[in-house]
């Protein structure tokens, strides 16, 4: 989803005020929640490392050392991206962010349906420190409200 408004602004020694100003009048509207996979990386480098393994394993069984050491170097280098660029260290995490996914998803949905009822919602979401989640619901209330 992104790095908070509030992150960025402390990082870089600005008010979070500001930052949220200039992003909404200068930056392009967020993507519809929809189009966001969360977990998308992470399940990929996953499957990736699955694969290397079977294919690793096969080829101790078959005795080709070379290859197999290879493999095992390939997998090692996809868990180590999963473990400390993705902060992933089992599957339990993937199936956490692809159920999060799922419930943005489903906020989405009912924003667009639903916008006045969102507002709450929203505000909470935003309390929480999740600016740029609360801005693609907003995004998507707002489509809502002009299309009615």
């Amino acid at each position: 989803m992104g790095v908070a408004v509030t992150a960025l602004a402390t990082l870089h020694n600005l008010s979070a005020s500001s930052l949220h100003r200039h992003k909404v009048r200068h930056l392009p509207e967020p993507a519809e929640v929809e189009d966001v996979e969360i977990s998308d990386i992470g399940t990929r480098v996953s499957s990736l490392a699955d694969d290397l393994r079977r294919e690793r394993l096969a080829a101790q069984a078959s005795h080709q050392r070379t290859t197999a050491t290879r493999l095992a170097a390939v997998e090692l280098r996809a868990l180590d991206m999963l473990a400390t660029r993705l902060g992933i260290e089992d599957t339990s995490a993937l199936e956490a962010l692809t159920d999060a996914r799922s419930l943005v998803q489903a906020v989405g949905r009912f924003a667009r349906t639903h916008p006045i009822g969102a507002a709450p919602l929203i505000a909470e979401i935003r309390a929480a420190d999740l600016e740029d989640v609360a801005d693609q619901l907003e995004a998507i209330s707002r489509k809502s409200e002009i299309a009615a």
